[in-house]
């Protein structure tokens, strides 16, 4: 409201000074009525042009009120349960990418490549442990480091027929490495199992 009623009064005045210059420029006796009249319609526009703003107000209004009319209370709290839903699965899955990381971060530590990772989480919301892993599955192998000099060309091995899956290889459990990503991630080791493949 401040704000149209400043601009009316600037309005105004700079109408009053642009006459004010042509009644000093044109002729008194012969365009004065006309200058007059048009300065009057011009200032008479001026004046009403805060009231057309104000009438055009409810209509500028009318899509705002009709969309909060249309969402009641209960459409405003599905939403809000579905962004805490959404912001909830974002969290855990923020949480199991940063697990899986410092699990191969432990693992490539003691020499180990990852084969599998199977990481259960607590994902009900209301439960204690909701984030907490419930169970860790690591499936890993030795990692095979090749010493390369510059010129040399690593041995190739043709194998005719379907390869035997790295999975029918003999798995040992290794406990000592449980431990490890137990006291890493603050699980207790009966919740991890850490399977290494011994041959192939």
């Amino acid at each position: 409201m401040l704000a149209i009623l400043s601009e009316v009064v600037r309005n105004i005045v700079v109408l009053i000074v642009l006459v004010t210059i042509l009644d000093l420029l044109l002729p008194r006796n012969h365009f004065r009525p006309y200058v007059n009249m048009v300065v009057g319609l011009v200032l008479m526009l001026m004046l009403l042009s805060p009231f057309r703003s104000f009438l055009q107000l409810p209509a500028t209004l009318d899509p705002v009120l009709e969309m909060r009319w249309s969402m009641g209370e209960s459409e405003v709290d599905k939403r809000y349960l579905l962004l805490e839903q959404i912001n909830w699965e974002l969290t855990l899955e923020r949480y199991r990418t940063l697990m899986l990381e410092k699990i191969s971060e432990i693992l490539a530590q003691e020499g180990l490549v990852v084969i599998e990772i199977t990481l259960e989480l607590e994902e009900n919301v209301n439960h204690p442990e909701f984030g907490q892993p419930q169970q860790i599955v690591v499936v890993a192998k030795k990692a095979q480091i090749a010493e390369s000099r510059p010129g040399q060309v690593e041995k190739v091995e043709i194998i005719v027929g379907t390869p035997a899956p790295e999975s029918a290889a003999e798995t040992v459990v290794d406990s000592r490495i449980e431990r490890l990503i137990g006291e890493v991630l603050g699980v207790g080791v009966e919740k991890i199992e850490v399977k290494v493949l011994r041959g192939g």
